[in-house]
């Protein structure tokens, strides 16, 4: 991203602009895709700068395994929904806590639980854990106050550790502390 005269726009590896200047906020690109901010409503991107879901949310988060969260309102109240790269949406989410997808899983939290979803929002993966961190590399790890977990995307547990500050897993490693 690059900003000029306080509008964003893109430039390529070699400095050269690709995207005008015109957007209010950019998100990086991700799957082929940028969220950007127009008159207080964001909508995506492709790589050419063509409008691809047109401006009508609240917010976005980037694509992840083919899917974006997005916030608009609906009877003034504020709906959570996954969006495929049409803009269509593919389910509905009012979690107390929604993360991106990873090895086709998302990470949510319902009524102080850790759980995982699949891509249609089905619950796959209940943790009976307060704490816990999206997948990474087919691992995520989960933690309460005295321990910590490391699952596979099937809800198996792979192993434990005492203690709760424990890290993703990146390069096949993850900190323990």
């Amino acid at each position: 991203p690059i900003k000029e005269y306080g509008k964003w726009g893109f430039i390529n590896s070699k400095g050269q602009k690709v995207i005008d200047c015109k957007y209010d906020k950019v998100h990086q690109f991700s799957e082929g895709m940028s969220g950007v901010l127009t008159d207080e409503l964001w909508g995506f991107i492709d790589t050419l700068g063509k409008m691809a879901i047109s401006p009508q949310f609240l917010s976005v988060r980037g694509f992840s395994n083919g899917l974006a969260l997005v916030t608009f309102i609906t009877d003034s109240i504020r709906q959570y929904s996954f969006i495929n790269q049409y803009g269509q949406k593919v389910f509905e989410t009012n979690y107390e806590r929604q993360d991106d997808f990873h090895n086709g899983r998302a990470l949510i939290k319902s009524n102080d639980e850790i759980c995982f979803i699949d891509k249609t929002g089905k619950i796959t993966i209940h943790t009976n854990y307060p704490y816990g961190s999206g997948f990474s590399e087919g691992v995520a790890h989960l933690w309460t106050g005295d321990s910590t977990k490391y699952i596979d995307t099937n809800g198996v547990v792979i192993f434990s550790y005492h203690g709760m500050a424990n890290g993703d897993f990146s390069g096949g490693y993850a900190e323990i502390n």
